[in-house]
């Protein structure tokens, strides 16, 4: 009985872990600001726990049920990392490409909410 549970509990709390990634994974490619909330250094944790955890259950105690359930862990903790690293890298050559002197045209103006800088007359000065 007090296994039937457990494996029940194991069942639906991973189930639910591994569709909570969803709204993570669409917050972070929605941002526009470099996902910067999204910490590195936890989620990489994550991803090393869920890892660790399927290569023990497959390899040391032979548990299939927990290899494939933390490797999907694993899985989806890669693509918060990898998309929250594309999403910072993405985001810095924005910046940069902001900072320059170039003008923006109107049509880039408005698909980043900023206000049309003044017509390009050179270089500037200095």
């Amino acid at each position: 009985m007090l296994e039937t549970l457990i494996l029940a509990s194991f069942s639906f709390f991973n189930t639910v872990r591994v569709v909570s990634y969803l709204p993570q994974i669409t917050r972070i490619a929605r941002d526009p600001n470099g996902a910067t909330a999204v910490s590195y250094l936890t989620w990489f944790l994550w991803l090393c726990a869920n890892g660790s955890t399927a290569a023990y259950a497959g390899v040391i105690i032979g548990d299939r049920a927990l290899c494939f359930v933390s490797s999907i862990n694993t899985l989806c903790c890669s693509i918060v990392l990898c998309l929250t690293v594309y999403k910072r890298r993405r985001w810095r050559a924005d910046a940069f490409r902001l900072s320059s002197w170039q003008p923006l045209s109107a049509y880039q103006a408005d698909t980043m909410d900023i206000p049309p800088r003044l017509p390009d007359r050179g270089p500037p000065p200095g």
